[in-house]
C-alpha cells in the first residue's frame, strides 16, 4: 500500500514485512485484476508473445509505421517489443 510520497516517488508499506520503504514509480504496477490490464491502441489486451504492428513511428527511430514485432515484456505503462528488422534496410544510429 502506498503510504506516502517523497518528492515524486512513493513510499510503500510492504505486506510481507510491514516495513515502509521508498521505491520508484517505474518498479510498481496496480496489484490485482482491477485496472491491471494493458490495452493496445485497438483495444486488444497486451500479452507477452503477441505479434504487433506499429501504427506510427518511434520518435527515436527505433521502429517506423508498419514495422512488426513481438511483445516480449510488459512495463508498468508500455509493452516491450522485440522489433523484426530482418526485412528492413539498416537504420542509422548515433
Amino acid at each position: 500500500m502506498i503510504c506516502g510520497l517523497n518528492q515524486s516517488d512513493p513510499v510503500v508499506r510492504w505486506d510481507h514485512s510491514g516495513e515502509s520503504k521508498q521505491t520508484t514509480r517505474g518498479k510498481l504496477r496496480l496489484s490485482g485484476a482491477a485496472g491491471a490490464e494493458m490495452l493496445l491502441s485497438d483495444g486488444t489486451a497486451a500479452a507477452v508473445g503477441m505479434p504487433v504492428v506499429a501504427i506510427s513511428g518511434s520518435r527515436y527511430g527505433t521502429y517506423k509505421a508498419g514495422d512488426t514485432g513481438t511483445i516480449c515484456g510488459l512495463n508498468p505503462s508500455d509493452p516491450v517489443v522485440r522489433w523484426d528488422h530482418s526485412c528492413c534496410t539498416p537504420r542509422r544510429t548515433g
